[in-house]
């Protein structure tokens, strides 16, 4: 049958009705002002709510197009005034909300004026006239929304397929990535190695110029070096960003590897994988891929292969912006279900996360409203919307989606009702789901979800109307209870386990179309229904099927298109919202930049009208990737609904500790040293709507945090925190708050807990001993103290030998005992205080000293003859208490010694007396001042830093003397042989002789050098000359060359550098003046080969004097 179509074409206001909950508009000018028209509209729906935590509302925005032109563009309202009473707006930038004001429900009616701005929109500008001489079509389109509050919530039920179970949602947080962490790490590549570092800078350069990545030549490789070995459980790379002027990425085209190394020279393959793993999101960091390693293993070296890309006849290389490896088992963090909240979460900042307040349609996008859509746009976007080129061909009657175009597929009931008059002309579309009838009849499914619609449709529906796409976690949010309520594992959008598919369907296609039995639309091979067909009076949520903020269709109906949480879906700009214009095309005009085009980036939740309840499930992710072929893929159970970001208020949110102080920009600190409760203060916000407090603690200084499942009140109550602390240590645990309102939300700064108790000490007894230095008491506390040492015998307090606000150490020493100058003997007792510094918590012992009345003698079982002290030599011994001493000479057989009589610091005369003895020997003594009946003695050998001094002493016999070049407290004593008889030159016998790896051909390797460079610099450092005895060099006049260098390969003046032929110069003297750097440290040799490892250059002996 042939259909007939009456098209009324209505001046100054198209009245729509879009029937959900009967919303319905009527309005008319009232007016003009210079460039604004005064538009009276009167809004009307039923079912309308606003209780303690959201509401319900409506959004309008228009449109307009003048006679007798086509294009049809988007209306700009400069103000919205409402005349009705107990409601209000929120005006956006491209149309408005209009909702209660006050608790209330039922039907609402309201009446508002509009003042349309004519200028608003530059790309066509209506005159006044224009409006009152009825020359402008304009129609204003509502739908109805439902304002989910800012609220954190759950996502993920432990059991559904794909179920969210990682706050890292699917990348490397930047707190578990090595890379760029440690400055001793180095990076190197195949080429354009100085980049190399650029991937390790942790920064986000993915839309940014590409002179921020590394660019290599495939084929290529990109290395870090961690100095030591690691054991890398997961990595990521993040390539280059697919912008779109560029006609193709510099990714790989085949498979890549990562590979690991002990030595950077035997490579392991660890993983290898294709395209689908290189991400190329516009967020290159934190890395927003994490991929597991199939054969970990410990390795210092880590590089990632490529060894081809795609399209390279455009440019054969590869760019990486960043990469990231981690130690961590990323699998471990997984548990039931996320919380969803104000933390950071691993998302890119813009990404919605469904925790801030939103606005979303109330049901899926209806068969009416799209056909509405369809015929404001010219005839190219047209073909775009629907079917494309076949919509050129195809007749009056037909209908548009699926394979028959004699009747609806799957209860798509759109139809071609009039075809465009010529071919530029756009066409007319309708409603039929009753064949058997005029189109746009009250039985052709107007109120039925519009099904067969794509990522494409999507995209240019929330651009056309000013709105912007949902995430899959703002799905998520939309079905969950309030928090802290718990997801239901495999629940349903309204919170329960349990569903019934609907049967028995009445007044089919009409606006009351409505299921007799059932709460949810599926399994069945019908096709989509009314939004709402399961509200009835009497009805709860579950048995409507809606969810708790009052969402419909969530379960079931269609299957809904949202942007995931993977790689490419986190791509999702939030804050873009569309600016009522499409492309030439019809496509969305909003950059790809904000809202992907990527086909990866969507995916379907909530399941449909053909789905087995697996699917139905709210954290069901079966088909949240990968699902569509395009972009532009259509398919008979898919639509969408569309949602707008609600502007956040900011409360300010303060804690403040039990010492007074206040957290803000700086991190501030309590103590707690008992089991006492702790209460950290929080302020409440000054709002009348109700407040969700979510507490969160970090053990670990801030890097994670921990969400406290049960404190949800404004002040966090803690108990006993030492319990879990083991005596004697501390820990610093760090807290901070969010709260949640029905409009915004307010972070706290962080406060810290140190907690602690108890101390450690060294030992409970010790024993006095006249002259030698007791160990003592060394106490040490978690937490800031005050100590105290009380001889209880005396009754007197000890100073402590040194203190600071964690360790006290104390040392008593005979004085501290003596009574009466009587010396000290047997048991005393000492009690030890330790009392916290700021809540007072206070620990006490008891020590014992045992006090001898005899010494012991200083000098048995020390084989040194030196010890240094302050920078002097001294006889070594083991008296190293406070009690005096008293040093004598007894014996100097060169009469140079000075031996301070008090201390016991030896020092030498500089007189210089010849006589030829090989050694000088002195004895000294030593006596104990309160035990001085007993004398101990101790004979040694003169000590000095080089022969030279020994020759100044008076010493003339050639022989072995020990030296000490650096003096006290550096490189050991050493014996070493002495040239007395030309002035006291020092033998220095420290070097390698041979060659050092002498290859052959081209070799250019060291064939003597210093092999002990402590004792090489003390040595030259004191010496005003080196002398090389048997210099001599043979090598060919033609290619081979000899040298003599310094430390530092620069030559040695008086010696040969660089020297061919032969040559014989004997004893060498450098004068170096005590800088070590001038003397002769090497000899180097270079051969193209031809001779052996027998020539080249020598000297026999090295000398400092």
């Amino acid at each position: 049958m042939i259909k007939t179509y009456v098209y009324l074409c209505i001046f100054i206001l198209l009245p729509i009705g879009l029937i959900g909950s009967n919303l319905k508009m009527n309005g008319d000018v009232a007016g003009v002002n210079e460039n604004v028209a005064i538009v009276d509209l009167s809004l009307s729906w039923d079912n309308s709510w606003r209780n303690t935590y959201n509401y319900d509302a409506v959004y309008i925005f228009g449109k307009y197009q003048l006679s007798p032109e086509l294009r049809w563009f988007h209306a700009v309202l400069a103000e919205c005034e409402v005349l009705t009473g107990g409601y209000g707006v929120y005006k956006t930038g491209q149309g408005i909300f209009v909702f209660r004001t006050g608790e209330g429900q039922g039907h609402s009616q309201v009446k508002l004026r509009l003042h349309w701005n004519l200028a608003g929109n530059p790309d066509r500008v209506v005159e006044g006239d224009q409006v009152l001489k009825k020359q402008v079509h304009v129609s204003f389109e509502g739908m109805e929304m439902v304002f989910v509050p800012s609220a954190p919530f759950f996502a993920g039920d432990g059991i559904s397929e794909g179920s969210f179970a990682s706050s890292a949602w699917g990348g490397i947080p930047a707190e578990y990535d090595l890379i760029g962490t440690n400055s001793g790490f180095t990076y190197t590549a195949s080429s354009n190695a100085g980049a190399a570092p650029q991937v390790a800078d942790r920064q986000n350069w993915a839309t940014h110029d590409a002179t921020k990545d590394w660019t290599g030549v495939v084929p290529a490789w990109w290395q870090v070096d961690f100095k030591t070995p690691k054991e890398i459980l997961y990595f990521g790379v993040s390539g280059e960003y697919n912008r779109p002027a560029i006609p193709s990425r510099s990714v790989p085209d085949s498979t890549w590897y990562l590979e690991g190394s002990a030595d950077a020279a035997n490579w392991v393959e660890l993983w290898s994988g294709d395209e689908a793993d290189w991400s190329t999101s516009n967020v290159s960091y934190p890395v927003q891929h994490a991929i597991k390693v199939r054969n970990p293993g410990a390795y210092r070296y880590y590089r990632i292969r490529v060894t081809r890309v795609e399209r390279s006849e455009f440019w054969n290389t590869v760019h990486i912006n960043n990469v990231a490896m981690t130690e961590t088992d990323l699998g471990l963090l997984q548990g039931n279900s996320v919380v969803v909240d104000a933390q950071e979460h691993n998302l890119p900042a813009e990404f919605p996360s469904g925790y801030e307040g939103f606005y979303t349609m109330k049901y899926e996008i209806t068969q009416e409203q799209y056909v509405s859509f369809l015929n404001k746009l010219d005839r190219n976007s047209q073909m775009s919307r629907t079917v494309g080129e076949n919509l050129a061909v195809m007749q009056e009657g037909e209908y548009i989606f699926g394979d028959n175009r004699k009747q609806p597929s799957f209860r798509n009931g759109i139809v071609l009702m009039k075809l465009g008059e010529n071919s530029g002309m756009p066409d007319v579309f309708a409603c039929d789901l009753n064949p058997d009838n005029m189109p746009n009849s009250l039985d052709d499914g107007q109120t039925v979800a519009c099904n067969y619609l794509s990522p494409a449709d999507l995209l240019a529906y929330a651009d056309w109307a000013g709105l912007r796409p949902l995430s899959e976690l703002e799905y998520e949010k939309m079905c969950r209870r309030l928090f802290p309520e718990k997801a239901v594992a495999g629940g349903f959008a309204w919170n329960s386990a349990s569903a019934s598919f609907g049967k028995n369907l009445n007044d089919a296609g009409k606006e009351t179309e409505y299921y007799g039995e059932g709460n949810v639309n599926a399994g069945n091979l019908s096709g989509p229904i009314r939004p709402g067909a399961f509200l009835r009076s009497g009805r709860n949520r579950e048995q409507a099927g809606v969810s708790f903020w009052g969402v419909e269709n969530l379960s079931g109906n269609l299957a809904e298109i949202y942007y995931n949480a993977n790689v490419y879906g986190r791509q999702l700009n939030g804050s873009v919202h569309g600016n009522g214009e499409l492309d030439g095309g019809g496509d969305a005009d909003v950059p790809a930049t904000q809202w992907s085009r990527d086909t990866l980036a969507f995916g379907v939740r909530g399941g449909s009208y053909e789905s087995d309840r697996k699917e139905l499930a709210v954290s069901d992710r079966s088909k949240a990737a990968g699902y569509f072929a395009t972009w532009r893929d259509r398919k008979p159970d898919v639509g969408f609904r569309l949602g707008y970001s609600h502007p956040q208020e900011e409360f300010p949110s303060v804690l403040i500790l039990e010492n007074g102080l206040t957290a803000g920009n700086t991190l501030v600190y309590d103590t707690i040293c008992d089991g006492a409760g702790y209460r950290i203060t929080g302020n409440e916000p000054v709002t009348d709507e109700p407040v969700i407090y979510t507490w969160y603690a970090s053990k670990d200084r801030g890097q994670t945090w921990e969400w406290l499942e049960g404190q949800t009140r404004k002040d966090l109550e803690l108990k006993n925190m030492v319990q879990d602390v083991p005596f004697s240590t501390a820990v610093e645990l760090r807290y901070k708050r969010y709260f949640s309102t029905v409009n915004g939300s307010g972070i706290s700064g962080t406060v810290g807990l140190i907690v602690g108790h108890g101390f450690t000490i060294n030992q409970l007894s010790d024993t006095l001993i006249p002259c030698r230095e007791i160990g003592g008491f060394e106490v040490s506390t978690p937490l800031p103290s005050y100590f105290e040492w009380k001889l209880v015998d005396r009754g007197r307090t000890i100073q402590a030998a040194e203190e600071d606000a964690f360790h006290s150490v104390c040392k008593p020493v005979t004085q501290d005992l003596k009574e009466d100058e009587k010396w000290p003997s047997g048991a005393y007792t000492i009690d030890l205080t330790v009392r916290n510094q700021h809540k007072g918590c206070r620990y006490s012992r008891r020590l014992e000293v045992f006090a001898l009345p005899r010494t012991t003698d200083p000098f048995a079982g020390i084989e040194a003859s030196y010890m240094y002290k302050e920078g002097f030599y001294l006889l070594a011994h083991s008296w190293t208490g406070s009690d005096p001493q008293r040093w004598g000479l007894l014996e100097d057989e060169c009469g140079k010694v000075i031996l301070d009589d008090s201390i016991g610091y030896i020092t030498y005369n500089s007189t210089v007396i010849n006589f030829d003895q090989v050694e000088c020997h002195f004895t000294a003594s030593l006596v104990c001042r309160d035990v001085p009946d007993k004398v101990y003695t101790k004979r040694a050998k003169y000590m000095h830093r080089s022969c030279k001094d020994y020759y100044d002493s008076g010493m003339r016999e050639n022989g072995v003397y020990s030296i000490d070049p650096d003096g006290p407290g550096g490189i050991d004593p050493y014996e070493v042989t002495c040239d007395m008889t030309n002035g006291g030159w020092t033998k220095f016998t420290n070097i390698s002789n041979g060659w050092h790896g002498f290859p052959g051909n081209n070799a250019n390797h060291y064939k003597n050098r210093v092999t002990d460079y402590d004792r090489f610099v003390a040595l030259a450092s004191i010496s005003d000359q080196q002398k090389i005895t048997g210099v001599q060099g043979a090598s060919e006049s033609c290619c081979d060359a000899y040298y003599f260098l310094n430390y530092n390969n620069g030559c040695v003046s008086g010696l040969p550098c660089g020297s061919k032929g032969g040559g014989n110069w004997g004893t060498v003297i450098v004068n170096i003046n005590k800088v070590w750097g001038n003397a002769m440290y090497k000899t180097r040799f270079t051969t193209d080969g031809s001779v052996d490892g027998g020539a080249g250059t020598y000297f026999v002996e090295m000398w400092f004097k």
